[in-house]
């Protein structure tokens, strides 16, 4: 998986779910030069509405299956990451997810269960990285 993001991160398009799917398949005691890169893009490669698409500025705009990956795979790796980033994409599902609990989407089973499960990974991970930064009383 490594060496295969690694080819796609040193191409044209660096595809921002599969920078995703990296940080949640690399092991925990894996941490390499690689994943901070690729945290680094990722922060990078919002769209200004908080989510993410394929690409920054892909012309679909921002879409649940891709926002749900990186949320998923940023939240691995809380520690290294800006919590306004997670707030901002968290926000973008919030404000674009329909009353039945989907998102208008063409892959709408997926990416609302993407979209989920990685949101409720980025509050999970969040809250735990907030209270371990909370002073000692």
């Amino acid at each position: 998986m490594r060496s295969e993001w690694n080819r796609d991160f040193e191409g044209p398009v660096r595809l921002s779910y599969k920078g995703g799917f990296f940080l949640l398949g690399t092991p925990r005691d894996q941490e390499n030069a690689l994943v901070f890169r690729t945290i680094d893009h990722l922060a990078k490669d919002q769209n200004e509405d908080g989510g993410f698409g394929p690409w920054k500025e892909h012309p679909t705009g921002s879409d649940p299956w891709s926002t749900g990956v990186v949320l998923w795979g940023l939240s691995r790796w809380i520690e290294h990451v800006d919590p306004l980033v997670i707030e901002k994409a968290i926000d973008w599902l919030r404000k674009t997810q329909l009353p039945s609990g989907y998102w208008p989407y063409h892959y709408l089973d997926d990416g609302t269960s993407l979209a989920l499960n990685g949101a409720v990974s980025a509050m999970k991970a969040l809250a735990t990285k907030e209270s371990s930064c909370a002073p000692l009383s």
